[in-house]
């Protein structure tokens, strides 16, 4: 799998765990309670291995693209890395928004719910645009930058996560994907 690859699939697996986890941690937690352990789950995730290890990556392959694509892709790539820095502050921000929650009147606990709302939405829109300017760039790298980056991501993974850090994320999104669709399959 080359790095266009596996970054489409990280897409995926960021959208479906978006799409499950969002709504289920939007869920009200009645005041005083412990906030929704979805929430901090979620926080984690996109903190960690969305906004330090897969944004990392992107940007490693961001500045590949910029000395071999030439001016077309300077204006994405600035968008894109705009739109990352404002992704990781709201995602920093989400840990401390949950953490309020556990002791919010419903009206904060509202307010908390908009704010993941809104990262989510941002976050999707930003992962499909994503995704069609690496169908539109896949053949600006030559294999051996393909083989580099590998590297790099790989190392990246260890850096960012820790040992067997990524393949936790991975087990975690697919054990909470399996979760909804055997609850989607019992409501059915």
């Amino acid at each position: 799998m080359n790095v266009f690859e596996q970054l489409e699939q990280e897409h995926q697996l960021i959208s479906e765990v978006l799409k499950i986890a969002g709504p289920q941690a939007q869920r009200q937690t009645p005041a005083g309670a412990e906030a929704n352990p979805v929430g901090r789950e979620l926080t984690e995730f996109c903190e960690r291995f969305v906004s330090k290890c897969h944004q990392a990556k992107e940007f490693n392959l961001f500045l590949r693209l910029l000395q071999k694509g030439g001016s077309s892709v300077i204006v994405p790539i600035i968008g894109f890395h705009t739109e990352h820095t404002r992704l990781a502050r709201m995602a920093g921000s989400l840990g401390v928004v949950w953490s309020l929650t556990a002791e919010a009147p419903t009206g904060d606990w509202a307010l908390a719910s908009g704010y993941l709302a809104d990262y989510v939405a941002l976050l999707l829109t930003h992962l499909a645009e994503e995704d069609r300017f690496y169908q539109a760039n896949r053949t600006v790298l030559e294999a051996y930058d393909l083989a580099d980056l590998g590297v790099v991501f790989d190392q990246l993974e260890q850096t960012m996560l820790g040992a067997g850090g990524y393949q936790r994320y991975c087990r975690w999104a697919k054990q909470l994907m399996g979760t909804a669709s055997g609850a989607d399959d019992q409501q059915s």
